[in-house]
């Protein structure tokens, strides 16, 4: 069994260590775990109102570029 890190113990989700009081470099990494994690994008969906017309534009590029990731998949062999 691993011993956790007292600071981290009840603590859950995303989070950064800040070293040698570089909080720039940490910034950069937790900006960079936000986006592939896909917070950023949501926050900011959440955050303005999205029409019905903006919204079935996202939905139509998301199933788009869903389709071009898998014919590429299926174009390899």
């Amino acid at each position: 069994m691993r011993h956790k890190d007292p600071n981290t113990i009840g603590k859950s989700g995303l989070s950064v260590v800040v070293r040698n009081n570089d909080v720039d470099g940490a910034m950069r990494v937790l900006k960079k775990r936000l986006t592939q994690e896909g917070l950023l994008r949501d926050m900011k969906r959440i955050e303005a109102f999205e029409t019905g017309t903006e919204a079935r534009r996202r939905r139509a590029a998301e199933a788009r570029k869903r389709w071009m990731k898998k014919k590429a998949l299926l174009d390899r062999f």
